[in-house]
């Protein structure tokens, strides 16, 4: 792993600054960037588990290692990370914030695909995650404007994927299913089992039950493969309202249940709440 192979190397490095140098203004430097990378790394293996204060508190410390003169692209990454781990847990504002200083510093290394790419598509993203669907789609279409100049499929399915999810909950279901199925014919995999997603509620909303429950359950084996539980807990829960609308109340309160153990497995406890009342609700 990359993060602990450089936790060591600054450590032996410390050491031989310490021990044979007698350098200590190096050998502190060297600990600090250690510092850095195992706040990092403790991090993310917090954030993996679905421990939001035990994630954030070492992102956060490791942003005060860092000190504002740090380097730009460790900033960068720093501010993404944060700003996706405070869109995931709804804090929208703190989550905005942390993205767009990523972009800044991205801007700053001149590396314009993360800058304004990558910075707008995880913008999208953090507004689909509290359901601010009419301010998901402009940063979307500018992402996916630029990757339509790289024409990079990757990124511009996954963009698809936002777009695809925030116009359906617009009401226009001819744009969301054109970019879902514009999404799927790139086969990107990482994207596949949102774009599934998608046409499953589209398919419900026109109530072609059968096919919303095949995409439903296509969208849970795409999301499986990735081991994406983030793809997995929207599409347990589509599927379980696409059970719901068909009539199929035992299957349906099964979906509901998956979902709901995935999102209090991730600590997302404002999807935790909402699973609970449509669960009652039915």
């Amino acid at each position: 792993m990359r993060a602990t192979h450089e936790i060591r190397l600054h450590t032996a490095v410390g050491r031989r600054a310490l021990v044979y140098l007698r350098d200590h203004s190096q050998a502190r430097s060297e600990v600090a960037l250690a510092r850095f990378d195992l706040e990092v790394l403790q991090g993310e293996i917090e954030d993996a588990a679905g421990n939001y204060a035990a994630a954030h508190a070492h992102y956060t410390a490791a942003l005060a290692l860092a000190g504002p003169d740090a380097d730009h692209h460790k900033l960068a990454k720093l501010h993404e990370v944060l700003g996706i781990l405070e869109a995931r847990h709804a804090h929208l504002s703190a989550a905005v914030e942390h993205l767009e200083a990523a972009g800044r510093h991205y801007a700053a290394t001149g590396n314009l695909v993360c800058s304004v790419g990558v910075t707008n598509t995880n913008l999208s993203y953090a507004y689909l995650l509290v359901r601010r669907y009419a301010e998901a789609a402009p940063p979307a279409q500018t992402a996916l404007a630029f990757f339509s100049e790289l024409n990079h499929p990757y990124w511009l399915a996954l963009n698809e994927a936002n777009l695809a999810e925030a116009y359906f909950y617009l009401g226009a279901l001819d744009q969301a299913e054109g970019y879902a199925q514009q999404g799927l014919r790139r086969e990107e995999a990482a994207a596949r089992p949102y774009c599934l997603y998608v046409m499953g509620l589209i398919r419900r909303a026109q109530g072609r039950f059968r096919e919303a429950e095949r995409f439903g359950e296509e969208a849970i084996a795409a999301g499986e493969e990735l081991q994406d539980p983030w793809a997995l807990g929207p599409a347990w829960r589509a599927l379980g309202e696409s059970y719901h609308a068909a009539g199929r109340e035992e299957d349906a309160q099964r979906a509901l249940a998956e979902a709901l153990r995935i999102y209090r497995q991730l600590g997302v406890e404002s999807e935790v709440a909402l699973i609970e009342r449509l669960a009652a609700s039915w």
